[in-house]
């Protein structure tokens, strides 16, 4: 690995970040919880953001790429219950004389407890209207047809990150997804992902298989992490071109 400094500079950089603060908590991020931890991070966080990224907590706006690196990473810590790492770098969690603001009149709730919290619900059961899911990984083995192509992908260990509260089990369960991607789409990631770098994001819709036991994802847009960035950067030229004209 190369020297803390060098990733901590790079971090930064991936996230547009200079101030002193974020500086001091990405640096703290490399040195306790490691260089190859903190990189993954950063991977992660560049998918979620390539996927359309997170909102603020009060929905008002999108998080800044750094805002999703934090955000991520103090997920992933409160989910091994490192509350001690959690505090030594982004510091205490409340500031003297700030108070959470909780509903006491309301009890609090636990996934033991979904199955009771969803007969009270009985038949009074709202209606999707819309399904959307985003896939963002590595394919394996993918069987290609004339109109289709199909590949296989599971999803196992920590959840993306998730509002303070909501409640989730101890040990998480494998999920399998059978993703159908069309011939047309799929010839536009092909090429790109042989590139082992390179990231798949699939985005769909999704049904559950009842005879295979696994979620069916129907793809509506497909790209990949350097395909998106491309695109990115040739918007800019072409941005910056018009504005010389």
């Amino acid at each position: 690995m190369s020297e803390p400094a060098t990733i901590i500079a790079q971090i930064a950089s991936a996230l547009g970040e200079s101030e002193q603060k974020p500086l001091r908590q990405i640096e703290h991020i490399v040195t306790r919880c490691g260089q190859e931890q903190a990189l993954g991070w950063l991977e992660e966080a560049q998918a979620t953001e390539a996927a359309g990224g997170l909102r603020t907590k009060d929905g008002s706006r999108p998080r800044t790429p750094g805002g999703i690196y934090f955000f991520l990473v103090r997920q992933h810590l409160r989910e091994a219950k490192k509350w001690q790492l959690i505090e030594d770098i982004f510091g205490p969690p409340w500031s003297p004389g700030q108070e959470a603001l909780v509903d006491t009149a309301l009890p609090i709730a636990t996934w033991a407890e979904r199955r009771q919290l969803q007969a009270e619900i009985g038949d009074e059961c709202g209606k999707a209207t819309n399904v959307k899911v985003t896939l963002i990984g590595r394919p394996g083995k993918t069987i290609e047809r004339q109109n289709f192509a199909l590949l296989m992908m599971t999803h196992s260990g920590s959840l993306p990150a998730l509002p303070k509260g909501i409640p989730v089990p101890d040990k998480l369960p494998t999920t399998s997804y059978v993703v159908y991607i069309g011939n047309k789409q799929w010839r536009k990631v092909k090429e790109a992902l042989k590139n082992p770098s390179d990231i798949l994001i699939i985005e769909g819709t999704q049904i559950w298989d009842d005879e295979y036991q696994a979620i069916a994802v129907f793809a509506t847009n497909v790209t990949t992490k350097l395909l998106q960035q491309r695109q990115r950067e040739q918007q800019k030229q072409e941005q910056q071109a018009q504005a010389t004209q």
